[in-house]
């Protein structure tokens, strides 16, 4: 008999296919670390007024509005939502962009971090000088 769950199974060959486990404290959720979010938003903000430096912003997000405009499709993290298929006897597996909240609460698209990576080295690049 069926448990009525899904599972990630790792596809990683030396792995034998183990099912995936959530990383300890993910129960937790953010209040385990809210307070250091806290701080850390503060320091930022700070750093950011600071003068005589150069700065590199990077954004993991996008929001939906603006995403056609700057980034490709390939770009977008995506997310992947599961459903039994009785009559396939089968998994059906939707992939969507993976919509997110940013601090404004504007619907954004999450970034994967190879995007993320490109926009770091071409800010790094730029205030180099090169």
């Amino acid at each position: 008999m069926f448990a009525k769950k899904f599972y990630l199974l790792c596809d990683n060959p030396s792995c034998g296919k183990k099912r995936m486990v959530a990383k300890e404290g993910d129960e937790l959720g953010i209040e385990a670390i809210r307070n250091r979010i806290e701080i850390d938003d503060q320091i930022m903000k700070k750093l950011l007024v600071l003068n005589g430096i150069s700065k590199i912003y990077l954004r993991n997000s996008i929001p939906q509005k603006n995403a056609g405009r700057f980034v490709d499709k390939y770009e977008i993290t995506p997310a992947y939502s599961y459903e039994w298929n009785k009559d396939s006897n089968k998994v059906n597996v939707t992939e969507s962009p993976w919509v997110v909240e940013d601090d404004a609460g504007e619907k954004s698209y999450s970034l994967l971090p190879v995007a993320v990576a490109v926009s770091l080295i071409k800010q790094v690049a730029k205030v180099l000088g090169l």
